[in-house]
């Protein structure tokens, strides 16, 4: 086999198994000019996009098209957030209590802070503490996911009158960097608490500062989370390529086996489509949402994965479109009663 000749077949990989490969090969290469070693970027990037509409079937529809795309979407974007949550395991751990008794000596040395909380492995929780199965439970059936975030450790230093807002400010600041701590934001103060937001070695600081208070509210507020891991970014990317690209291929296959005389063609689709749009509403309410907090707090950390597409506040909607769209592919799965012998037409995609 020539090197043209391979590299027009691993081209045409784009193609359903079902196409005639073998004859589209036969015609590239007898159409390809004496001397040429391999193919033009213009006859590469023609065959990847007519082999990639192929696998989906149903040449003349434009509403293949369209499901396609949000089935890779949502697919994608799932399939991102599982990927990102799975590498948050690689996070550091929190700190115990004696290290951040040893914080709070570095930023407010003196003070009368109370007891900090104690440390969990769990990278996730709501308020802060870890999941439990009854928490788990309640997700289909209530927004109790919106609480869902980062596990923390803290502490408070009680209501007093002479912890000055400004002044302990000031200290936090000097405290923090002295330490070695990367100021990331300080935000509030005439009118409101003051809060800053500071990075070490892993770790996620936020000190809010009340000032005067009384003695049933805090003056200062302390809580160390995880940052963000490194392997995050990639896994997300990856996670979210791969996940789309296996959905794309399944939808394909979906498509073309219920495109000729199939016995629930029809039942599939309808099926397949009310599953989707479970999946889809959610992100389309908490995309923009998502969006108008992020560019209105300005906060130095974006929003988990997940936040972007709803979960898992709005778990409740992937349960029954999970359910909708195991059933489509059972109806699916049967092979119809016939099918022509080949599906489309051996263009090349060369023009």
């Amino acid at each position: 086999m020539s090197a043209l000749s391979r590299q027009y077949t691993i081209l045409l990989w784009f193609y359903p198994p079902d196409y005639r490969r073998a004859e589209l090969l036969d015609t590239l290469l007898d159409a390809a000019p004496p001397g040429r070693r391999r193919p033009t970027v213009r006859e590469a990037a023609n065959l990847a996009r007519h082999g990639l509409r192929a696998r989906l079937g149903s040449p003349g529809s434009r509403g293949v098209v369209f499901w396609a795309a949000a089935t890779v979407f949502v697919f994608g974007l799932f399939g991102s957030g599982l990927a990102v949550r799975a590498a948050w395991e690689t996070a550091r751990p929190l700190p115990d209590q004696a290290q951040t008794r040893a914080v709070l000596d570095e930023i407010l040395p003196g003070e009368a802070w109370d007891v900090p909380t104690r440390a969990t492995s769990a990278k996730f929780g709501v308020f802060g503490a870890p999941m439990t199965w009854d928490g788990y439970a309640q997700w289909p059936t209530s927004f109790e996911g919106g609480e869902y975030g980062r596990t923390a450790v803290g502490a408070t230093i009680p209501g007093n009158l002479h912890l000055a807002q400004a002044d302990t400010a000031e200290r936090v600041t000097v405290g923090l960097r002295a330490h070695g701590w990367t100021i990331r934001a300080i935000r509030g103060g005439t009118g409101e608490p003051t809060t800053i937001l500071a990075r070490r070695n892993g770790l996620d600081l936020s000190v809010a500062i009340y000032g005067y208070t009384a003695s049933g509210m805090p003056s200062v507020s302390l809580g160390i989370v995880r940052s963000t891991p490194a392997l995050a970014w990639p896994a997300g990317i990856v996670g979210g390529l791969v996940s789309g690209l296996l959905a794309y291929l399944a939808f394909g296959w979906g498509s073309r086996r219920t495109e000729f005389d199939h016995p629930f063609s029809g039942l599939a689709g309808v099926l397949y489509f009310i599953g989707l749009l479970f999946w889809l509403l959610p992100t389309a309410f908490a995309l923009p949402l998502v969006t108008f907090a992020v560019v209105r707090d300005g906060d130095p950390d974006w929003p988990q994965t997940w936040e972007w597409f709803g979960q898992p506040k709005y778990f409740m909607c992937v349960l029954p479109g999970a359910v909708l769209l195991a059933l489509a592919v059972g109806f699916a799965a049967p092979r119809p009663a016939s099918a022509p012998s080949c599906v489309g037409s051996p263009d090349p995609g060369t023009g």
